[in-house]
């Protein structure tokens, strides 16, 4: 589900809403990110550094 988010009002943000209700946050930027860090560790930084600027 895609909603505002409570503390950042501005953006939208998308929520996986699990079987009991409960809504959380989810980033797959953040899943991409910590991903390349545990496969590679000695490239991730440079890596995520040029590939995941901000706009």
């Amino acid at each position: 589900m895609v909603d505002k988010h409570p503390q950042f009002r501005k953006s939208r943000c998308l929520f996986v809403v699990r079987m009991d209700g409960v809504w959380i946050d989810f980033s797959y930027q953040k899943c991409l990110r910590a991903y390349i860090r545990e496969k590679y560790p000695s490239h991730a930084e440079r890596f995520i550094r040029e590939h995941f600027k901000r706009t």
